[in-house]
């Protein structure tokens, strides 16, 4: 299991496809849940974890030992280097700058990754939180199509 990694007021832990198996069954074992999390959003990112069964693909996201959203990869970094993220939080946690922390923080951890050379993300093109949010983490715009905005953020290594 990889470590967690540390933000300044979060942690992102990754999770086991056991661990995803088991809130998907609506078993959260010992994790302390925030107002609002899981979603359904957070059912289908894990989903993707448990259908994977090898590294992890997803981080929770906690706040003072609280689960508030979930980040990760979908699918991991392809053969190409390309790697492309996800991310929620529960409702009551957005607007405080979490998911910037949260995105931030992936990836810089992403870019310590060799088999990464460059992260992208989707995001609805009226989404405007999720656009700002990919902003401030240093994603740039790749292209637009069909309601929807891509994004890039070429890594360092």
């Amino acid at each position: 299991m990889m470590d967690a990694i540390e933000t300044e007021r979060l942690v992102l832990q990754p999770i086991d496809t056991m661990t995803a198996a088991a809130i998907i069954s609506g078993d959260l074992g010992d994790l302390v849940a925030g107002n609002g999390w899981p979603q359904s959003d957070t059912i289908d990112g894990l989903r993707m974890e448990a259908q994977l069964g090898s590294s992890p693909a997803c981080w929770l996201i906690q706040l003072h030992g609280t689960v508030i959203g979930e980040l990760g990869w979908k699918g991991g970094p392809g053969p190409d280097g390309r790697a492309e993220i996800g991310y929620s939080l529960a409702p009551d946690y957005r607007g405080a700058g979490y998911a910037t922390e949260a995105v931030q923080g992936f990836a810089l951890w992403a870019t310590t990754r060799q088999e990464v050379r460059r992260l992208v993300a989707e995001t609805l093109v009226d989404n405007l939180a999720s656009r700002r949010v990919l902003e401030k983490s240093g994603f740039t715009i790749w292209s637009a199509k069909d309601g929807y905005v891509y994004w890039l953020r070429e890594t360092l290594s």
